[in-house]
């Protein structure tokens, strides 16, 4: 299916209009954006490393790849503003957006909602991650599939970098080129397998030295936090299975996860939850049964969701972050069959594609609303409450991954971590002493060491506890430590701020 005959001017004018509204709508809501952890985590590693090769050596235990951090290094050095990162962001997130509306095969409605989907306006543009650098790759793909026969190692680029954005994308660049191999069977048998030795050959060069280089350096050391705690998260089969259940959801209605935000609990959850599921498993057999003419489609999206669910039952997944690549395969499957002219007829596509659009789009606007009412995390407003209070040069302590924002916003070159007893701006998951994070509940004798280690920081200490966490008050009052502010509401991040001295 192509785009519907129009005059080229309308047609620019349509896509520029929709385009606009994206970096409108994006712009404004990173505007709002207070960043989390993970976020943080992030920022603070390409700050804190002098060079590209520190930056290497100070990823070896957080179990990613290096190209997010190399994009966003430069800003992080030179101005240790965490909202630098927008201005990687947002250019890369719009230039995704740019090349599925004039290179992809899509209707006017289906154009008008994918900017505005909870994964591509929230996920990928107004946070500031690793994952829009992975989707823009994914639909530069998609946009190179038309002219694969003639610039492949374009495209062995193009999935060699997606593998060292993120995992999940590293499986979508699999199932890419697993999809390139299908295709060239598929139209010419196995003696067309290798049309042109030279050029294929390195291509595959390519992308295996690339591929290589992300798992090198992503892989997680045996001595580190993933090796240990991941293998015991799935030791459950159930708990696997529902993680995955959850995950594949959000495919169809990315709203069911996200309700809590909305102030709802308990059964409605649940309820939406199945019913997401429900629909995500209907419209996933619809749209894989329209690619049953055209091969590469189907390995592409079988391959690519697949591979992401099995990493959902293995080991970790299911956050909206991380179910929104199943979204892209998917995406991306509809994208190459529609080129191929081979596929089911548009009737079926209008089955399947807008109807995930359309719950897509809803959410992410509904999303980018709410948080202009609440904020993402209270990380930049702890920020501000400890700087207003002059108490940024003294010593700033905390525990968990959540102290991390905290840091960055105040800008400070480390803070100490309590639960992991040095001092540093980013969590470096080098075993963990404390599986506090896990249960939100820490062992009274290990509370102690850590309260006890805070105090004797100094006559003036902030300690800094997320707000989910239980705290033994009369402990931190027996160690002269007060509560200062409690900062709540916030989606993530939330604070409890004790002070020690003046």
């Amino acid at each position: 299916m192509t785009e519907e005959v129009v005059h080229p001017k309308a047609y620019n004018l349509f896509n520029t209009i929709v385009l606009a509204a994206f970096i409108l709508v994006a712009g404004l809501g990173a505007l709002q954006h207070d960043m989390w952890r993970d976020e943080m985590q992030a920022f603070l590693i390409a700050r804190d490393s002098a060079t590209p090769w520190d930056l290497v050596r100070n990823l070896r235990y957080d179990g990613h790849p290096i190209l997010w951090y190399l994009l966003i290094w430069p800003g992080a050095r030179l101005t240790w503003n965490p909202d630098s990162m927008h201005l990687v962001s947002l250019p890369i997130s719009a230039a995704g957006v740019a090349l599925f509306l004039w290179c992809g095969p899509w209707t006017r409605l289906e154009k008008a909602l994918w900017p505005f989907g909870y994964y591509v306006l929230f996920e990928c543009s107004i946070k500031s991650r690793s994952y829009g650098v992975g989707a823009a790759l994914l639909i530069a793909f998609c946009a190179l599939w038309r002219h694969r026969d003639h610039h492949m190692i374009a495209l062995a680029i193009v999935m060699g970098l997606m593998a060292n954005t993120h995992l999940y994308f590293g499986i979508l660049a699999i199932a890419g080129g697993v999809a390139l191999i299908t295709d060239r069977l598929y139209r010419s048998g196995w003696r067309g397998l290798i049309a042109r030795p030279g050029t294929d050959i390195t291509a595959v060069v390519i992308f295996a030295v690339l591929a290589a280089l992300a798992a090198i350096i992503a892989a997680p050391p045996a001595d580190g936090d993933f090796a240990r705690l991941v293998p015991g998260e799935s030791s459950s089969l159930a708990i696997g299975l529902g993680r995955t259940m959850v995950g594949f959801g959000q495919l169809a209605f990315p709203a069911a996860v996200l309700l809590g935000q909305f102030g709802v609990t308990g059964e409605h959850v649940i309820t939406a939850i199945q019913v997401s599921v429900f629909l995500s498993l209907w419209l996933f057999l619809l749209l894989t049964v329209t690619y049953l003419r055209y091969p590469p489609a189907l390995v592409l999206h079988l391959f690519g969701v697949g591979g992401i669910l099995l990493v959902f039952l293995l080991s970790y997944g299911g956050g909206p972050q991380h179910a929104g690549t199943i979204l892209l395969a998917v995406i991306a499957a509809q994208w190459i069959a529609r080129e191929s002219n081979l596929a089911a007829s548009p009737r079926a596509w209008h089955q399947g594609t807008p109807v995930i659009l359309a719950s897509q789009a809803v959410t992410g606007l509904a999303i980018v609303a709410l948080h202009t009412q609440i904020p993402y995390a209270n990380s930049r407003t702890a920020a501000l409450f400890i700087t207003a209070q002059g108490w940024v040069a003294q010593p700033v302590a905390g525990i968990g991954e959540s102290l991390s924002p905290v840091c960055g916003y105040l800008r400070l070159p480390a803070c100490y971590r309590a639960d992991r007893g040095h001092w540093s701006s980013y969590t470096i998951y080098s075993g963990t002493p404390v599986d506090f994070f896990r249960g939100n509940a820490i062992p009274p004798a290990d509370e102690e060491r850590m309260a006890t280690q805070v105090a004797a920081l100094g006559p003036q200490v902030t300690y800094v506890i997320p707000d989910n966490v239980p705290t033994d008050e009369a402990l931190l009052i027996r160690l002269g430590f007060r509560k200062a502010a409690t900062l709540t509401g916030a989606a993530e991040d939330n604070y409890r701020i004790y002070r020690k001295g003046g």
